[in-house]
């Protein structure tokens, strides 16, 4: 395969010095590197990226020798832009908030007016079974079941009597 002009020979190894050289070029442009980043660089100038984990090992080296660079200080424009962004940010936190306020409040008065509904409806219930229990003429299970075996002690006695037609 032809790349940029570079032969890559199959099989062909680089160098930690190639290597090196990849990753100081990158820390001279910028202040953070990537092991992809060294990786296509490498592609670029040698025809072959190398093996991750030799040249992850390799950056890995150069960043702990390196001294402690800052970020370069933030443009004007890129300063403003930020703080923009931030009062934009801060706004829509606002908003949101409010909107949380407001369904909170909207949901408790929701769950008061059913609670009501609920309580109202339980006393309506139970005037409705007061009064019935004070205007029942109905009898209770057990005054029908008193009543019942009364009739057939009757109705055994007077068969004694006279032929009776069974109960149905």
């Amino acid at each position: 395969m032809v790349t940029f002009g570079t032969i890559a020979a199959m099989g062909a190894h680089l160098s930690t010095d190639q290597i090196e050289s990849a990753c100081t070029d990158l820390f001279s442009t910028q202040a953070r590197v990537t092991v992809n980043e060294v990786m296509a660089r490498l592609k670029r100038l040698h025809g072959t990226g190398g093996r991750r984990a030799r040249v992850a090992a390799i950056l890995r080296q150069i960043e702990s020798a390196l001294p402690f660079r800052s970020p370069p200080p933030a443009e004007p424009s890129a300063l403003a832009e930020l703080e923009q962004r931030l009062k934009a940010a801060d706004e829509r936190a606002r908003r949101a908030e409010q909107r949380a306020a407001l369904a909170e409040e909207l949901e408790r008065k929701h769950q008061d007016f059913w609670a009501a509904r609920y309580d109202q409806k339980a006393q309506e219930l139970e005037r409705r079974y007061a009064t019935l229990e004070q205007t029942s003429t109905r009898a209770s299970s057990e005054q029908l079941l008193r009543l019942y075996q009364r009739i057939a002690a009757l109705t055994r006695r007077l068969s004694q009597y006279e032929p009776a037609d069974p109960m149905t």
